[in-house]
């Protein structure tokens, strides 16, 4: 079977590919974006990482509508019908089976190519309010599956399925990776903006970096985009207390979870779904354009349960200090509440896909 995958999150798609048999595996074809940005030359985080599996990539040049205007603004409309026409294209050329999209505006075009050459389209959505590409891709599709069950008032029942979200199962391996970290006696904060990187939450860490790293450890995901403009200025930091990186891979990121007390991120289906399954307080620094605010139901819902504490991103770098010394001094209360979402987290999330797309 010749299986297409396509969409822009692609931690719950490295989650899927990683269960499929060797067989399916060997034929598997993935769609995504080779670089982060328009007219970006850094590799994507999610190209390295399908190259590295040895699965076919093809980069789409699709057009996003975004929430602002800019330059890019005009050159994602006129990319709109080109990626469509390249989509078109790829499900012609390749002629896959079946289409697996995790939505955004990757996944879109290739869920209406699939539908009108009438391949069976399959859909996973993150987040708790479905964005416009899956929304609409949801007409077309055979089978809907979606990580939380507020989400399913949003599908038709009939074929919609509460999977949960996957996790990547390396994450839980043991690691020959910074395994220095062990020998670190201070309590360890990690800092990730995504894998694209948050310009904000970098800001926002450099303006109190200074006072964090005589107490604890900081470890920082600054992420890759505009030339590393951050990473380039801020790895000249040099200090005993201070780990930065544009990306972690699994086995790093296995060794980080294993060891960090306290994670500042942004609040992402992905994010979240990896904090709880390994049980991580968090201040969450939610995306304000995220779409249907779906970072912001998120995060208010990890605070709600007690697990995490939220820190607008227009707020003040010196607050967001007393925030993360408030948490580390309680952290303990924090993780005790993790028991109320253990029922979100399903560990069999990757395996109920596959079963279901190799039907």
């Amino acid at each position: 079977m010749k299986i297409l995958i396509s969409g822009g999150h692609i931690t719950p798609a490295l989650a899927v590919i990683d269960e499929l048999p060797a067989p399916i595996k060997a034929k598997l074809i993935f769609v995504g974006r080779k670089h982060n940005h328009i007219f970006d030359n850094e590799l994507s985080f999610e190209y390295k990482e399908i190259e590295k599996r040895q699965i076919k990539f093809i980069d789409l040049h699709a057009g996003r509508l975004s929430a602002y205007l800019s330059i890019y603004t005009l050159i994602n409309l006129l990319l709109l019908p080109i990626g469509f026409l390249q989509a078109l294209w790829i499900v012609f050329r390749y002629q896959p089976e079946k289409i697996l999209s995790y939505g955004g505006y990757l996944g879109f075009p290739i869920t209406l190519a699939a539908a009108i050459f009438r391949i069976p389209i399959f859909i996973h959505e993150q987040t708790i309010k479905p964005g416009n590409a899956n929304r609409l891709g949801a007409f077309f599709a055979e089978k809907i599956f979606v990580s939380f069950p507020e989400t399913l008032a949003y599908f038709k029942q009939e074929k919609t399925i509460v999977t949960g979200n996957p996790i990547r199962r390396s994450l839980f391996a043991e690691s020959k990776k910074m395994l220095f970290l062990k020998d670190i006696k201070k309590n360890i904060i990690y800092v990730t903006g995504g894998s694209l990187g948050s310009k904000k939450i970098n800001s926002l860490i450099e303006q109190i970096l200074p006072d964090l790293l005589q107490d604890y450890y900081v470890i920082h995901q600054c992420g890759s985009y505009d030339d590393n403009v951050d990473y380039c200025r801020m790895k000249q930091i040099n200090h005993p207390n201070y780990f930065i990186q544009p990306h972690f891979d699994d086995q790093e990121l296995s060794q980080i979870y294993s060891r960090v007390d306290l994670v500042i991120s942004r609040a992402g289906a992905n994010t979240i779904f990896e904090l709880i399954a390994m049980e991580k307080a968090a201040i969450l620094i939610p995306l304000k354009i995220a779409a249907y605010g779906e970072q912001q139901h998120h995060a208010e819902m990890m605070k709600k349960n007690g697990v995490a504490n939220i820190f607008q991103e227009t707020g003040e770098s010196h607050d967001l200090y007393i925030m993360i010394c408030q948490m580390m001094n309680d952290r303990h209360s924090y993780r005790k509440n993790f028991f109320k979402l253990k029922s979100l987290y399903r560990t069999n999330s990757a395996k109920e896909i596959c079963r279901i797309l190799l039907q």
